[in-house]
């Protein structure tokens, strides 16, 4: 058995997810994170509280304008998370199903442009959540949202 040093594990298991096209979980004593905040037990009923609410405090009109002010790839990675709503999907798997996004190495800067036009919308988050579990980044959608982002989507093709 051959020792590798901790600081090397998330490096690895992410090499390991780029060329397996899959998620690469870790046990380990890294606290998981969603949006930033360690993540806790949710409470029965929460979910649905937080689904009507939409999330982070996103209304549907505020949503469907920044989905009409996204970039195509940035309404391709929201297009994803809204077909596939309350599923924690990663980079990999993105860049394998959105046409707009060529790799998984695009994501990132995908990401960036979506987070920094937050501010413009005087939100705080993101209108998705998004986890951290040993240096991997997965991000899920819930089904209030990802309603609004589909009939946006509609919209947005109607006007083009």
């Amino acid at each position: 058995m051959i020792a590798v040093p901790a600081e090397l594990v998330p490096q690895i298991a992410q090499l390991v997810a780029e060329h397996a096209g899959e998620s690469v979980f870790l046990d380990g004593p890294e606290q998981p994170e969603v949006n930033g905040q360690p993540v806790r037990p949710m409470a029965a009923g929460s979910q649905a509280a937080e689904d009507a609410a939409l999330i982070n405090g996103w209304t549907p009109e505020l949503l469907r304008r920044y989905y009409a002010e996204s970039t195509d790839m940035q309404r391709g990675f929201l297009d994803y998370l809204a077909a596939n709503p309350g599923t924690w999907v990663g980079s990999s798997e993105v860049a394998d199903n959105v046409a707009e996004i060529k790799s998984f190495n695009s994501v990132p800067g995908v990401l960036s442009g979506l987070f920094r036009r937050v501010k413009r919308y005087d939100m705080t988050q993101v209108p998705f959540l998004w986890q951290k579990s040993q240096g991997l980044f997965l991000h899920s959608m819930p089904a209030a949202a990802a309603n609004v982002i589909t009939q946006a989507a509609t919209e947005y093709g109607a006007r083009r």
